[in-house]
Order: C-alpha cells, then structure tokens, then sequence
C-alpha cells in the first residue's frame, strides 16, 4: 500500500462518524480542506475504493439502503481474562 493511500484512509477515518451514517456526499463535504488539498485529483471512485479496502478490514462498515451509507466501526477488544492471560503468560 502506498503512503498516499494510507494518507488518505486516515483523512477518510477522521471525517466518517461512529454515530451515524455518511453518503459519500456527506463525506466528500466533511472531508478536511487542509488534507484536501494534498490530494488535488480525488475522486469519488477512489473515495469509494477506499471506503471498500476500510471496510474488508473492518473499519468501516458498508449500510445498504435508499443510499449507501458509511458507518466508522468500534475496534473490538478481546475479554479481560484473555488480555489478563496475554500479559501473564509470554
């Protein structure tokens, strides 16, 4: 993965909310004009492109209705005795 693809997921994991889901037209005008601007050729396919690789790694989460919708996901954490037993035993 390129570095201007990873900068562009971390602009995109800003702006998608936890709370509620995006369009794409939604995102497009919550995006930050500063990060903008190091990407002056985005389009919406490659926003779309990826909204997708976010999402196959579970970051964010695809909501098929009247429009697509995003929706930022929460990083799971495993049980208290797993992450417990993680730091005991090597």
């Amino acid at each position: 993965m390129s570095e201007e693809s990873k900068l562009l997921e971390e602009m995109i994991l800003k702006t998608v909310s936890f709370y509620e889901p995006m369009t794409i037209q939604a995102i497009i005008l919550d995006l930050d004009p500063a990060g903008c601007s190091e990407f002056p050729q985005l389009t919406t396919e490659e926003l779309k492109e990826c909204l997708l690789r976010l999402n196959k790694r579970g970051v964010v989460k695809i909501i098929k209705g009247s429009e697509i919708s995003y929706l930022r996901v929460l990083a799971k954490q495993g049980s208290w005795v797993r992450r417990l037993l993680a730091k005991i035993l090597p």
